[in-house]
């Protein structure tokens, strides 16, 4: 297996867990895990059909139970009524996980008028996390894991320019959401210090899964994309780490901390700028409506 592997044995019986874009690739092979631990995993997913389909599979496990739930990280709308909805069937939640995202998508806007790196990776994500504090508040030990990219230490935030109309390109506009999760996952940490809720970013590494689609499709890149295989991780080995922090004793309050290949590394420059955190938080309450 390429990289690291999860060999805690940790087990999940009467835990709950959401998975976003868990119907494929590294969140379908998460669901899979942790179901065969025993946990119940609620997929969020904006394709319901692939979300059943996906659903099915994992019930042939034959551990745990799999769930179905609408989520657009596109529209705070959907958002906002699959937390809604979530609270009426669950009393609280253990592990989120936030790993839907594009990757290299060519220029489009959210339903709220955001340039769509940073409106599915980034405030989708934001808006999710805190509309679900008060569940999450009520695990013994809850957990939030982004699945981040190591590409977020190219990113920058220019609070300008957040729909990137002008000058718009799509290695850029990727980078800069994955900046902003990791600023975000910083000063989550912080600003819950005095509760039990862990968070993570999480690198997982070249991972050969559909959401680079947008990156290898032009006749061009079509042989890269045959040697990316050839050198990538799969899917199994891709959520290796994801699943590291989500379960593992070693991660246990070890919250606003950087991981890859299931050990803690080094934040980049980029990470650590507390205003430049604060700053964004503050600003990401207003667009996504968490304040006026």
């Amino acid at each position: 297996m390429k990289g690291a592997t999860c060999t805690s044995p940790v087990k999940l019986e009467g835990k709950t867990v959401i998975i976003t874009g868990g119907n494929c690739g590294i969140g379908f092979e998460t669901a899979r895990n942790l179901l065969l631990r025993g946990a119940r995993v609620i997929l969020a997913c904006r394709d319901l059909n692939k979300a059943k389909s996906a659903a099915e599979q994992l019930s042939e496990l034959g551990s745990g139970v799999v769930l179905v739930e609408k989520l657009d990280l596109s529209s705070f709308d959907s958002i906002r009524t699959f937390c809604k909805n979530i609270k009426q069937h669950i009393t609280s939640l253990d592990i989120l996980i936030n790993n839907a995202g594009v990757y290299f998508h060519p220029y489009a806007e959210t339903e709220d008028g955001l340039e769509m790196h940073m409106g599915v990776n980034y405030f989708g994500p934001f808006l999710l996390t805190h509309l679900l504090l008060e569940l999450l508040k009520k695990s013994d030990s809850p957990r939030v894991v982004f699945v981040g990219s190591g590409i977020y230490k190219y990113g920058k935030i220019d609070f300008n320019n957040t729909i990137r109309k002008t000058f718009f390109q799509k290695h850029n506009a990727y980078g800069d959401s994955k900046l902003a999760c990791a600023l975000f996952c910083r000063e989550f940490s912080n600003r819950m210090s005095d509760t039990d809720i862990n968070i993570y970013y999480v690198h997982p590494g070249p991972v050969n899964t559909d959401i680079g689609r947008n990156l290898f499709n032009s006749f061009l890149w079509k042989p890269m994309h045959y040697l990316f295989k050839l050198f990538s991780k799969t899917c199994v080995e891709g959520c290796q780490t994801v699943v590291y922090c989500a379960v593992s004793e070693e991660t246990k309050d070890q919250s606003g901390y950087y991981y890859s290949e299931c050990q803690r590394d080094e934040w980049a420059n980029q990470a650590l700028d507390k205003q430049l955190a604060v700053k964004l938080w503050n600003f990401s309450e207003k667009v996504t409506g968490l304040i006026e």
